[in-house]
């Protein structure tokens, strides 16, 4: 398999509108399809080698952009992973194993945006016990006993998760959320798992201290200017 960030240029994005954003760039892997990642999450990828725009929703904070070049049947795949890059500063990596029931459960992710106080509003909501779930692993269903095309050979699990993390084939029971948080500073995350009729576990607190990069300038003045040494002083605020 192909994944590489080898000969790929001039990322450009910008707004397209209100909601999304185009990025744009140059690559000379003709014969590949490309994924973005956004602050280390899979955003997106191209439908044909020659695409060289994606469109992303407007980010909210700080974004780490990545081009990778991968092979068309990986081009879905999440794999951050195997790239040997670091997240961002900003980002909290966490990791949940799937319990193998009921189904309906979700994971609810709330922070206290570095300022000590929870907000009830969520950071993230994320299906921990989705239906496909319960799709035995390779080898491991009788042909046609799941739905069109989830049968023992293709669940799921196959190749799509972390190895280990469940049964035979079925990886993907361990479930990875990635937080991009704006505010620097030590953040406070509670983690809790409601079921379909809205009972709540005891939270499980998770710390991190996250370190985005500097605001952008609003303007910039300049201040004086030494004729003798060329040294220009300017002001950003």
């Amino acid at each position: 398999m192909t994944a590489t960030l080898e000969n790929i240029t001039g990322l450009v994005a910008a707004p397209a509108d209100e909601l999304t954003w185009e990025v744009r760039f140059a690559s000379a892997n003709p014969a590949l399809h490309h994924q973005l990642y956004v602050n280390g999450i899979l955003a997106g990828w191209t439908d044909r080698p020659a695409d060289r725009r994606l469109g992303v929703p407007a980010p909210v904070g700080p974004c780490q952009l990545v081009i990778v070049a991968v092979d068309a049947d990986a081009r879905g795949a999440d794999l951050w992973d195997q790239l040997g890059l670091d997240l961002p500063g900003w980002v909290c990596p966490l990791a949940v194993q799937r319990p193998a029931w009921p189904a309906g459960l979700q994971l609810v992710v709330r922070g206290d945006h570095a300022t000590g106080q929870i907000d009830p509003a969520p950071l993230a909501v994320e299906e921990l016990t989705p239906a496909w779930l319960e799709c035995s692993g390779w080898g491991l269903d009788a042909f046609g006993a799941g739905g069109l095309g989830l049968d023992g050979s293709t669940g799921p699990g196959l190749g799509g998760g972390a190895f280990g993390a469940g049964a035979f084939g079925v990886g993907a029971r361990l479930l990875k959320v990635r937080l991009a948080l704006a505010q620097a500073g030590d953040h406070h995350l509670q983690l809790t798992v409601v079921d379909p009729c809205g009972q709540a576990s005891a939270p499980v607190t998770v710390n991190f201290h996250a370190a985005p990069p500097p605001a952008p300038a609003i303007s910039i003045a300049p201040l004086a200017y030494d004729s003798v040494n060329h040294i220009l002083q300017v002001q950003a605020t």
